[in-house]
């Protein structure tokens, strides 16, 4: 029996090396399910993502694979907070400070407490959404969310076939390769070919 890898309802089932291991359906396994179904193939992330949506999803702009095939949409999402909403969070600040300040002179504490809780909170919000020289930072792109989630949820695939199959996890470690473009290339040496 050769490697194979299926699902069945809301299960996979797995076939490696003689060993069976069903695991629970997640995005993972099915982004490592298209990866097996064309060994040595790129698959641009958003391509992977789409696939998985039965090609749903929003407006984007284009982006190109390596071959010149138009994918979908690259660039930034827009700042993180607008103008008006930096301008909002600036003004509740000063509202929260002069809370404190009044709040310390009638010895409430627990009023204390609520508002540097609350300024701790815009604080690092508007840390988060400011950079360095002080400009707005913008979120990132379509295509640099798909690759960090895409990349997380087939790590976690992985190390979950470890925990019923160590030998399956090391092959799939070293031939699954992720980034903006992905793909699974074994050693031709093993001559796998995977039933999906």
């Amino acid at each position: 029996m050769g490697p194979s890898f299926h699902r069945e309802g809301s299960y996979w089932t797995i076939v490696f090396e003689g060993r069976i291991s069903r695991l629970p359906d997640s995005k993972g396994l099915r982004y490592l399910a298209q990866l097996l179904t064309r060994p040595g193939t790129e698959f641009h992330v958003l391509q992977l993502v789409a696939a998985d949506h039965n090609g749903g999803g929003g407006e984007r702009v284009s982006v190109w694979d390596r071959q010149g095939m138009r994918l979908a949409a690259e660039g930034s999402a827009g700042e993180i907070l607008d103008d008006q909403a930096r301008a909002a969070y600036q003004e509740r600040l000063e509202e929260l400070r002069a809370d404190v300040e009044e709040a310390t002179a009638f010895h409430d504490p627990e009023r204390v407490a609520r508002a540097r809780m609350e300024i701790d909170v815009l604080t690092d919000q508007l840390a988060g959404a400011v950079g360095l020289s002080g400009r707005a930072r913008r979120a990132g792109s379509d295509v640099e969310r798909a690759r960090v989630n895409l990349t997380k949820r087939i790590r976690a695939a992985m190390a979950a076939v470890g925990e019923y199959d160590p030998r399956l996890e090391q092959h799939l470690r070293g031939a699954v390769r992720t980034g903006t473009f992905c793909s699974y290339v074994p050693d031709a040496a093993l001559g796998i070919v995977w039933s999906v």
